[in-house]
């Protein structure tokens, strides 16, 4: 009867879910007889007898796994003459820090004092987890921590002036897991001619 004497992935445990492992088995045969091979996982046949010494399996569960192969050789038992076992542990896969694609003034710089700006961030998390955001100006914190991607800003100071935006989602860095900044020039405003309202005299 024919021997397995290995079976090996191509990925060391442990992995993480979405990871593809490549399992290949080693068999020995004294009459060189073809043989076929059938691969279970966790006690369930997923690649059914075949020639094939090999089985790709895409990790879709977390979890310590048991993969086995069985040989056979058609000249003894039909249910393996011989098996093989090994286990891989997969857990859930690492969690993905966001990260900040976009800071945009509802109005194009320049601007000038008085005007209200709403600066909007556009972020980006492979979880969807809850994202909270702060924004800055000049370097000063304008706006704390929260939920909030937008913030308005009525321009008081002439001069250019950077606005920073920060994004976490907890998982990562307190301070921000991504930033992301964008300048924008406030003028004085236009000076404007005067303009006669009325003309009165004292006596009718």
């Amino acid at each position: 009867a024919p021997t397995l004497t290995a079976l090996n992935p191509d990925k060391e445990s442990p992995q993480t879910t979405g990871t593809t492992i490549a399992w290949n088995a080693v068999a020995t045969d004294a009459e060189n007889d073809p043989l076929e091979f059938q691969f279970s996982l966790d006690g369930s046949v997923v690649q059914d007898w075949s020639d094939s010494p090999a089985w790709s399996w895409t990790a879709d569960q977390v979890g310590t796994h048991a993969v086995e192969v069985k040989v056979r050789d058609g000249q003894h038992d039909i249910n393996g003459d011989g098996s093989l076992s090994a286990s891989i542990e997969i857990a859930p896969p690492a969690n993905i820090a966001p990260t900040l694609t976009a800071l945009n003034p509802d109005k194009e710089s320049p601007q000038t004092t008085g005007t209200t700006i709403a600066w909007n961030a556009v972020a980006t998390d492979a979880e969807n987890d809850p994202l909270e955001f702060q924004f800055s100006l000049d370097g000063s914190v304008v706006q704390d921590w929260s939920d909030s991607p937008a913030w308005s800003w009525t321009a008081d100071q002439v001069g250019t002036h950077a606005v920073e935006v920060k994004v976490r989602d907890g998982q990562h860095d307190i301070n921000g897991d991504s930033s992301l900044s964008a300048s924008i020039e406030i003028a004085p405003p236009a000076n404007t001619a005067p303009t006669l309202t009325a003309l009165n005299p004292d006596k009718e």
